[in-house]
């Protein structure tokens, strides 16, 4: 018999397998429970938005990385970098959200 996790930290070793077996949906669904026994974690957070972004939710995904960035600001420059959110490279509030100056807004201010 297995027992059910109990800390946040067990919930989310058990949502990154789950994350990395592209199971999105219990993935998901265990963050969020990890997110109510932990609020203040932005492992969660961070670990939460590559979920959503998986998922398509790029609103959420956008939402959860801020508290994230709120949470520990160096995960800045660790999502800027991370694999996990290069479809969002060129998406203006990804951008604006890691305090990075897109090449589109370069070329506007010069009009």
């Amino acid at each position: 018999a297995t027992s059910t996790p109990e800390t946040a930290i067990s919930l989310y070793y058990q949502c990154v397998f789950a994350l990395n077996k592209f199971v999105l949906k219990a993935s998901r669904s265990i963050f969020e429970r990890a997110l109510r026994l932990n609020p203040h974690d932005p492992h969660l957070f961070y670990s939460m938005a590559v979920t959503l972004l998986q998922s398509g939710l790029i609103d959420e995904c956008l939402a959860h990385l801020e508290q994230c960035i709120q949470l520990q600001p160096r995960f800045r420059s660790h999502a800027l970098n991370d694999s996990d959110f290069t479809e969002l490279r060129e998406n203006r509030q990804f951008l604006a959200l890691l305090g990075v100056t897109s090449p589109f807004d370069r070329l506007e201010s010069r009009k």
